[in-house]
């Protein structure tokens, strides 16, 4: 996980560019992101580029990752 995606470690075959969503819990709170697959690495998963974040979104990760980048969020 990190300020502009994640991988998802899973066996599914996403298209590139193909649009997910992601529901993660961060410090007890369930927080949905979205974004784009920019990655496949079969069989093991892909990676995912987030949607900007909301600020409800950066406040969650925040509590993961710690302050933003200047750039993020």
């Amino acid at each position: 996980m990190s300020w502009g995606g994640c991988f998802i470690q899973n066996p599914a075959e996403p298209a590139m560019g193909e649009r997910t969503e992601i529901v993660a819990i961060i410090g007890g709170k369930e927080i949905t992101l979205t974004g784009s697959v920019v990655y496949v690495e079969r069989p093991i998963g892909f990676s995912v580029q987030f949607d900007p974040l909301t600020t409800e979104q950066t406040d969650a990760l925040k509590d993961l990752l710690g302050e933003p980048p200047a750039s993020a969020g």
